[in-house]
């Protein structure tokens, strides 16, 4: 099977050593980076993504679109696998809201 492996994506991090113009485009860079990240797993006969903790930055500042775009990339690849292992910066991220507890 093959995998890909990736960690420390950070969707929309702050990026505040940037003027704000330049911190926007490099939070859709990433956000896009990511969805065509699953593209390529798709195209190519992936079997799993893995991710390996902080998908986000900080759950407080992770805008709802983002949610959503992340939300319906991994629905509209359901052949597919993911699996996300939270990191430290995950915690609380709305993503989870709607995930069962692991019995």
């Amino acid at each position: 099977m093959k995998l890909i492996h990736c960690a420390d994506v950070h969707l929309d991090a702050a990026f505040s050593n940037f003027p704000s113009d330049r911190a926007k485009l490099r939070r859709a860079e990433v956000l896009e980076t990511f969805c065509r990240m699953v593209d390529y797993a798709d195209a190519n006969g992936v079997g799993a993504i893995l991710i390996a903790g902080d998908l986000f930055d900080e759950p407080k500042q992770v805008r709802k679109r983002t949610l959503d775009r992340v939300r319906e990339v991994v629905a509209g690849h359901p052949d597919l696998h993911f699996c996300y292992l939270a990191g430290n910066h995950d915690g609380g991220t709305e993503l989870y809201r709607d995930a069962v507890p692991p019995a």
